[in-house]
């Protein structure tokens, strides 16, 4: 990987891990009791208190900042749903330009193959709701 391409997946990494939770607690996904208040380059986001939460978030982030050093993500989906439906009631969209050389956007190519066979995204259910983060690549 790059060094471009590694600090690119450390920067959004590092903003996900504040606008996953803050997006949960904003539109009330979690009760807001779950949440603390914190702050991160001086500006309030939250941050959830459990631990099986914060779990998956982080591995979620990692999965996604391992392919994104690699160049083959490509954007990160936050999606909220309705349990009773599985109707889609909001989704947000994290897209990432990557700068790639033909030669280099042929191997992410390959990667992303590879890396869409072996992964399976994962959705929480809680309460009236279901939320899930996937990543897209290239």
């Amino acid at each position: 990987a790059s060094s471009a391409t590694s600090l690119m997946a450390a920067v959004a990494g590092e903003f996900l891990e504040a606008a996953i939770p803050t997006i949960l607690y904003i539109r009330g996904v979690y009760p807001a009791e779950l949440f603390e208040r914190k702050r991160k380059y001086n500006v309030p986001v939250r941050q959830s208190r459990h631990k099986d939460l914060n779990e998956y978030i982080a591995g979620a982030i990692k999965d996604m900042m391992e392919w994104m050093s690699k160049g083959i993500v490509e954007r990160v989906v936050l999606s909220i749903e309705e349990a009773a439906s599985g109707r889609q009631l909001e989704r947000f969209v994290f897209e990432f330009e990557l700068d790639l050389t033909a030669d280099r956007a042929a191997h992410a190519r390959s990667l992303a193959a590879q890396a869409r066979e072996s992964f399976s995204p994962c959705s929480i259910a809680q309460g009236a709701y279901i939320w899930s983060v996937r990543t897209y690549s290239i």
